[in-house]
């Protein structure tokens, strides 16, 4: 996901998941990598696709948040060779709190997930 102040989310994702990253009614902008199915993409593999699209915001040689709680040093080290202009930081407590403030699908999902064992054992 690439999101700056004053624009729209874009979303990055497999060609692969094309469909399904259509589903979602909150982000418009959906760029693909990889190779599926005929699909027009960006690239072959997810790491062209960063550096062009910050390219084409103008922001390559930002800040870039990284959630660094859940990354690998591997894919720390791609992400610094993919965008040599960038700085980064550290944005995992940032990401936290958005993650912690649910909409009402995740509410209706989690109610519905906390019956389901609570049906299995009353099955026995």
């Amino acid at each position: 996901m690439i999101v700056t102040v004053d624009r729209d989310p874009i979303l990055c994702v497999h060609a692969l998941h094309d469909e399904l990253a259509h589903t979602s009614p909150r982000v418009l902008d959906i760029r693909l990598y990889g190779a599926w199915s005929g699909r027009t993409t960006m690239g072959p593999t997810w790491d062209t696709v960063p550096s062009s699209i910050l390219a084409e915001l103008g922001v390559s040689n930002k800040t870039v948040g990284v959630e660094a709680n859940f990354i690998s040093v591997d894919l720390d080290k791609q992400l610094r060779n993919v965008l040599p202009d960038a700085t980064f930081a550290e944005v995992s407590p940032l990401i936290s709190q958005c993650r912690s403030i649910k909409d009402e699908d995740e509410i209706s999902n989690a109610r519905i997930a906390c019956k389901i064992p609570a049906s299995l054992l009353c099955e026995k």
